[in-house]
């Protein structure tokens, strides 16, 4: 049984205690796995990270940083063999942390903005990929962040589109020792219940993990 320790904590753009929730029972019923909702980031400094397999951050940070010995934790956690996925504002986490950066992929632009939450399609550009092999385009409605930056290691598996700009909404990092999984969508329980949707997250944790 994989065991997935989900980092989030309380903040005033979003309600990840019910997100957080909700995507642990998910997984604990569509996947056999263990979820375990920590807000205390603390834990990544201490032997209990040893019992996990895979990192799942749903966090907003903004600018604001860790300590550096947890910042440490958590690059050795994940360089270690520890898979990660970041879910939606993740990404928007530790700016200006480049080590964070080059793990996860991306970043949010001086430009990064969103519109209103509301439709969209998401567009599926790797059908062979595992995290969404035989899917198909599906739409959602939740918030589409715009103009988030990808590094070159960082392979897109799906993309929306907003006034007719390429927004990423999905991608992978291989990494010598870990996979990283970073996936936009989320920012409320709804947005996660789609078919297509619920299907990336199920298959990203069991990628990230290696057992996919």
């Amino acid at each position: 049984m994989l065991n997935v320790l989900l980092l989030g904590g309380p903040n005033p753009a979003h309600r990840p205690r019910d997100v957080a929730a909700h995507v642990a029972d998910h997984l604990e019923e569509s996947s056999g796995v263990a979820v375990t909702l920590c807000e205390d980031a603390g834990l990544l400094e201490t032997g209990l990270i040893d019992r996990y397999d895979v990192i799942l951050l749903y966090l907003n940070t903004k600018e604001d940083r860790w300590p550096a010995s947890r910042e440490a934790a958590l690059l050795a956690a994940a360089h270690g063999g520890k898979g990660l996925l970041v879910l939606h504002a993740g990404v928007l986490s530790f700016r200006g942390w480049q080590a964070y950066t080059d793990l996860i992929g991306g970043w949010p632009a001086p430009d990064f903005y969103h519109p209103p939450y509301g439709p969209f399609t998401v567009h599926v550009d790797d059908a062979v990929h595992p995290i969404t092999h035989r899917l198909v385009d599906f739409a959602v409605r939740d918030e589409l962040y715009a103009n988030v930056q990808l590094t070159p290691q960082a392979h897109v598996l799906a993309h929306a589109k907003l006034n007719g700009e390429v927004q990423p909404l999905l991608w992978t990092v291989e990494h010598p020792h870990t996979r990283v999984c970073t996936y936009l969508l989320g920012h409320d329980t709804a947005a996660l219940q789609y078919p297509g949707a619920a299907t990336i997250l199920r298959r990203g944790i069991a990628w990230v993990a290696g057992t996919l």
